[in-house]
């Protein structure tokens, strides 16, 4: 029987960790989907033998469809008695739906598995905007499940809202999507002030090379620059005060 381990690259192509980097070295055959030629030129040197699943993309194809088929290519290796490493970009288990899908496949049909994690794009975010979530809280979604289902908002709590550029989107693109700016404006409306600050970020990708960060409000939304990889953060509206009950509670009332 073969197995299979998820592994994630990182954002940047100096990121690949030593834990993940041996995945790739122990198996028989290397699937993957990376953001950059340097990184897939780092598999491909020192993998037995690699596939690059990116090429399944095709701009007028559902991505749901995209992904499946990637299921089974990498399930074609696993079958075979192979021992399959499939290396995504960034963590492996984050906005990846093929990579968690492969982790139940391969549980559901008693295949070892594991998954070893790359730094995200949110782990980018948190040391380039100074974020600390277990001071601050964080609220997370994408944009289009952000509207989707109308999310209750704390807006006391940072919020951070993913592919910016791919709203509504259920088809591979290269291009960002605008279009539906004004839908999510609105929504943002109905939470912040018209003047509260917002900032679309994009993680950089180069060593060396700074984050994008371009400041606006929630009333410029539509005019801000966008790309496939824009984040917007949104910083809280207003301050919550402790609860001096549960303080004392707590033992945390200063003598």
């Amino acid at each position: 029987m073969g197995s299979l381990a998820v592994v994630g690259s990182g954002i940047r192509p100096t990121q690949l960790t030593p834990e993940c980097r041996s995945a790739i070295v122990a198996a028989d055959i290397v699937l993957y989907v990376v953001a950059d030629s340097v990184t897939a030129a780092t598999i491909e040197g020192i993998a037995v033998e690699s596939v690059d699943l990116g090429r399944l993309y095709a701009p007028d194809q559902n991505r749901r469809l995209t992904y499946a088929t990637m299921v089974d290519r990498v399930f074609e290796e696993v079958d075979a008695g192979r021992h399959v490493c499939v290396v995504f970009y960034g963590h492996p288990g984050v906005f990846v739906d093929p990579g968690p899908e492969m982790m139940r496949r391969a549980t559901s049909g008693g295949v070892k598995t594991i998954m070893l994690p790359g730094i995200s794009a949110a782990d980018a975010l948190y040391a380039d905007l100074g974020l600390d979530p277990g001071r601050d809280g964080i609220q997370m979604f994408s944009a289009t499940d952000f509207l989707l289902r109308r999310r209750d908002i704390d807006d006391s709590v940072p919020l951070v809202l993913w592919q910016m550029g791919a709203i509504g989107q259920e088809r591979g693109a290269t291009e960002p999507e605008r279009k539906y700016l004004g839908v999510l404006a609105e929504r943002l409306a109905e939470i912040y002030l018209p003047g509260h600050r917002i900032v679309m970020y994009e993680a950089a990708r180069i060593v060396g090379y700074p984050p994008s960060l371009d400041n606006g409000t929630v009333e410029t939304l539509t005019g801000m620059p966008l790309t496939r990889a824009s984040t917007l953060f949104i910083p809280p509206a207003r301050t919550v005060d402790v609860d001096a009950g549960v303080a004392e509670q707590l033992g945390l009332v200063d003598d």
